[in-house]
């Protein structure tokens, strides 16, 4: 029978004395970041599913950085993994309102296709998807938000809080289309 023997667990490093305790704000830099993460083999920092320190304490997930990219393809690999569609960021944006903002409308379809109810989400700041892509004048997402079933109960005229319809913010931006 063999002797037990006990091990220690490894101490945690210790700085030298009257080292100075490493600065972390580096990492809060997203060109920091960027530059790190694009300095290691097979990670490309573009990849929306890399979120920026922004984006992480932000709330977004992978489907959000995604959608805000206008990255397709992403979308749909991440929905089919179980992504959740309704998950909302901190700011309470889902990924139907930063696709709009986008003006990214195969990735507004897709979203729509799966999570219909988004439509009708308003984001902290009182703005639905359609509102951001008629502010933003992005003519197509508009198409794809107006050609959408809404949900019951949803108005087309739905105001922001300072009372501005989709409408009146494509008007403001001089969206004519």
């Amino acid at each position: 029978e063999a002797p037990e023997t006990t091990r220690e667990a490894p101490a945690a490093p210790v700085a030298p004395a009257g080292a100075a305790a490493p600065d972390l704000a580096m990492f809060q830099d997203a060109s920091f970041v960027q530059s790190v993460l694009g300095s290691l083999p097979g990670v490309d920092p573009t990849d929306p599913r890399v979120l920026t320190p922004e984006q992480a304490a932000a709330g977004f997930t992978e489907l959000h950085a995604a959608a805000h990219a206008g990255a397709a393809s992403e979308v749909n690999a991440l929905l089919e993994a179980g992504a959740v569609a309704t998950a909302l960021t901190a700011q309470s944006d889902s990924a139907l309102h930063l696709a709009a903002l986008g003006g990214h409308a195969n990735v507004t379809r897709t979203l729509l296709a799966v999570a219909p109810s988004l439509l009708a989400e308003t984001n902290a700041g009182g703005w639905t998807p359609l509102m951001l892509a008629a502010g933003n004048g992005e003519e197509e997402c508009v198409r794809v938000l107006l050609a959408a079933k809404l949900p019951e109960g949803y108005e087309l005229e739905r105001t922001s809080p300072w009372g501005q319809t989709a409408l009146h913010l494509a008007a403001a931006g001089h969206h004519r289309e």
